[in-house]
């Protein structure tokens, strides 16, 4: 936001588009964070086991988010336009201008990079995935929703360690942000 308004570009920038910026910016902040809030509350539950060893072990929380991430990714694709030459990807040709669909969510399920990678497993070795998106588009956010969902999913462990899944979980129809319509919960 600082940079829109205090860099050498931001004369060129209408007001108007500032705020628009910084609307979307806050509105895309707030909704993914809450989304994969619940997306943790939805897995821990699923696998209360893990949820237990996090009770036990607090610095497993990184390691546990990352693999809601990965496991549950929000945003399933994205679309980016082809760069400048045609491009050759496993044996396609991709035209130069071409419209390119990234499919993260199937990305993050890539058997050639993760094993069992339909398990939620919060012990797996890290490497890198694609819940956050990836080169120059990757969430701008994402050192926030990280420090954001770790704060509240220690409060969670904190304050309701055991707690069971009370009802049917429903996803959202929007397939580019796979979000859940909530998690009902109770006591255990």
């Amino acid at each position: 936001m600082a940079q829109m308004v205090f860099d050498d570009f931001a004369p060129s920038m209408p007001d108007r588009e500032i705020l628009a910026n910084g609307t979307m910016l806050t509105v895309a902040a707030n909704e993914s964070t809450a989304q994969m809030m619940a997306m943790a509350l939805y897995a821990l539950g699923r696998h209360p086991d893990q949820r237990r060893a996090l009770v036990a072990d607090r610095s497993l929380v990184p390691a546990a988010l990352e693999e809601v991430h990965r496991w549950l990714t929000l945003t399933q694709l994205v679309l980016r336009h082809a760069c400048s030459d045609e491009s050759q990807v496993e044996g396609f040709t991709i035209p130069e201008g071409s419209a390119v669909v990234s499919l993260l969510g199937c990305a993050n399920r890539d058997p050639a990079r993760w094993d069992n990678p339909h398990s939620f497993d919060i012990f797996r070795v890290r490497k890198a995935h694609l819940g956050f998106g990836f080169g120059p588009h990757i969430c701008l956010g994402i050192h926030l929703a990280r420090i954001e969902m770790s704060i509240w999913l220690n409060r969670l462990l904190d304050k309701l360690p055991e707690y069971e899944l009370a009802g049917d979980i429903e996803f959202g129809s929007d397939f580019t942000l796979r979000g859940l319509r909530g998690v009902p919960i109770k006591a255990a």
